[in-house]
């Protein structure tokens, strides 16, 4: 693949090689479920729609138009993935959910939304089980100054999806 010396379109700044290449080549390879959310985004841009299904469990792989999928992203940009936070339930740790936001830009217009990725272990990886999408057009609740923020996160609004920082650094 000719992106293997380039900086990894998730953001972390490191060589694609050396970031989100294993985790496309082999899916067992990612260390936590934030890899795999990284690495769907890495997908994404690249337009790798055979990550991106192997990265969703399987019975929903079926559902998935990969085609209609890869028209829809090759005409899109995509800018970055922020981790905001992590969740891990079970009693193994076996389902997480996984708060991110996607920055995307089209002809010089960024868009940032919120998702929420519900992620369970299945034939020894994480794989996708459901997205939320959560709209940055959507206000907080105006019943006070320190409101939680409606993603889910457990954060403030001023300091979650109403923040222009970043709030956890790609590794």
């Amino acid at each position: 693949m000719k992106y293997n010396q380039q900086l990894c379109p998730c953001g972390s700044r490191k060589p694609y090689c050396d970031c989100c290449l294993p985790i496309h080549r082999s899916i067992r390879s990612a260390k936590s479920p934030a890899d795999i959310v990284r690495a769907r985004f890495a997908a994404m841009a690249l337009g790798d729609m055979i990550f991106f299904r192997e990265s969703i469990i399987k019975k929903h792989r079926r559902f998935l138009d990969t085609e209609a999928l890869l028209a829809a992203t090759s005409r899109q940009i995509f800018r970055s993935i922020s981790i905001i936070h992590i969740d891990q339930k079970g009693v193994l740790g076996g389902k997480a959910i996984v708060h991110s936001r996607i920055t995307k830009g089209k002809r010089g217009r960024l868009t940032t939304h919120g998702e929420r990725t519900y992620l369970r272990r299945e034939l020894l990886a994480w794989r996708i089980v459901e997205i939320d999408i959560i709209s940055p057009d959507t206000p907080p609740p105006k019943n006070g100054r320190n409101v939680l923020c409606p993603c889910g996160s457990g954060r403030k609004y001023k300091h979650c999806c109403g923040s222009t920082k970043k709030l956890i650094k790609n590794p």
